[in-house]
């Protein structure tokens, strides 16, 4: 079993985060490497409306408005990068100018969560991925059609078995595909495992998809009272070599972040 992530290839694990960036002349500069066995979610879908394409210099992952001009996605996507970039949209197609029907933001600024190691993915310890989250300020604000979404906060009543994975990420193993937005529904408490560790979650996909490259910072959302929240966020996938996002994905807790996000949001606003 190896942990996989990206764009760093070492020899036990490799960083799932990221997918790097796939640019051609033939194809357009938002052509990238999504859900594993998700489907395209549809331009009318609510969902399509809720996260964004975060571009961190060579690599991609997905990132989720939490308020008009912050976003949140994991720490090992904007750690040591320099130029990033949110860009909204539903559907990244190459063959159709990267203008259409798409609205991009710089990245002002990044808050990456106290004591996050990006050493910690040089180990095939599952156990070791902690505090993998981080905070972005974008120019201007979010779309005004897009969503603003919360992190639960682990004290309200979760209303439904559904499971919603939401990301840019590939669909399938080790494929060259543009970043189009898909979704996956999985079930709550067959897939989902407290880890021995408070910051963690463990998703299983050996079966029925889960998150895989470029997937890393997006959301796993979940009904409470009539309002999708934030459970987790993606961190990094652990799986056969040949085939990594059939296996377990970490995913961060997000009610055990809650205080830090809330308050880290109003200081970046």
């Amino acid at each position: 079993m190896k942990l996989v992530t990206i764009p760093l290839l070492l020899p036990l694990i490799m960083f799932m985060a990221c997918t790097k960036s796939y640019q051609n002349e033939a194809e357009g500069p938002f052509c990238g490497r999504a859900i594993v066995d998700g489907t395209l979610v549809a331009a009318n879908d609510p969902f399509s409306k809720k996260v964004a394409l975060l571009l961190a210099d060579d690599s991609s992952c997905t990132a989720t408005p939490i308020s008009s001009n912050v976003l949140l996605t994991a720490a090992h996507c904007v750690y040591g990068k320099k130029e990033m970039h949110v860009v909204f949209g539903d559907t990244f197609q190459c063959q159709v100018s990267p203008n259409a029907n798409l609205q991009t933001r710089k990245v002002l600024t990044s808050r990456i969560y106290e004591n996050f190691n990006e050493d910690i993915f040089k180990s095939a310890d599952l156990a070791k991925v902690k505090n993998d989250i981080a905070l972005i300020k974008i120019e201007g604000n979010v779309p005004s059609d897009f969503y603003i979404s919360s992190l639960y906060d682990g004290r309200s009543r979760i209303e439904s078995d559904e499971l919603i994975l939401v990301g840019y990420g590939d669909s399938r193993d080790n494929s060259d595909e543009p970043p189009r937005l898909r979704k996956v529904k999985k079930s709550f408490s067959k897939t989902l495992v407290r880890s021995s560790e408070q910051q963690q979650l463990i998703l299983e996909q050996r079966s029925n998809g889960g998150i895989c490259l470029g997937d890393s910072g997006g959301p796993q959302f979940i009904l409470v009272n009539g309002v999708y929240k934030i459970l987790a966020i993606n961190s990094a996938v652990s799986g056969p070599q040949n085939s990594p996002c059939h296996g377990q994905a970490v995913l961060m807790y997000g009610p055990y972040f809650y205080d830090w996000v809330a308050q880290t949001t109003l200081e970046l606003r």
